[in-house]
């Protein structure tokens, strides 16, 4: 019974980590599969040949300039955004590899969600989602329907957090 319970906790701590972390990209759980499918479609060549041309162009005019997050929050939620990307990644693959793969990923979610800090994060990002929804409620021309949808489900994380610890 208490091996069943903490899987659900972890489950329910990793959907609310990973739908806080969709939420704060603004997309939803089917435009990040597509995205991540679509990120490895080959280029046609006239295009490859045009953006090379366009490159050296650019790089002759201007510097480079590398852009990292500046504070561990956001680095953090990058880095489980990308964990979580790897998951689905490998878990597609029908290899021991790729199942190994995955499940490195997910325990490295795992690890980085298990953090009271990161969790105290999510929860700070839920309560300014809603905060910024509640705003939507009174404005014309929005979707009523689909807006309380948004929130329930956010409201349903941000309660799943909390039972989470």
């Amino acid at each position: 019974m208490t091996t069943i319970r903490a899987r659900r906790l972890s489950s329910n701590l990793r959907g609310a980590v990973l739908a806080s972390l969709l939420a704060v990209a603004g997309l939803s759980p089917a435009q990040a599969a597509d995205g991540a499918s679509a990120q490895n479609t080959e280029m046609p060549e006239e295009a490859q040949k045009t953006d090379e041309t366009q490159a050296e162009q650019v790089a002759e005019s201007a510097p480079l300039i590398f852009e990292q997050p500046l504070n561990e929050r956001m680095r953090t939620f990058l880095r489980l955004d990308f964990l979580y990307s790897q998951a689905l990644y490998h878990n597609e693959m029908q290899s021991q590899w790729g199942s190994r793969a995955a499940m490195g990923s997910l325990i490295d979610i795992l690890a980085i969600a298990a953090r009271s800090d990161v969790r105290a994060d999510v929860m700070k990002e839920l309560e300014r989602h809603l905060a910024q929804l509640n705003v939507f409620q009174s404005k014309p021309g929005v979707d009523s329907a689909r807006l309380r949808t948004v929130m329930s489900n956010l409201l349903r994380l941000r309660a799943d957090l909390v039972a989470c610890g």
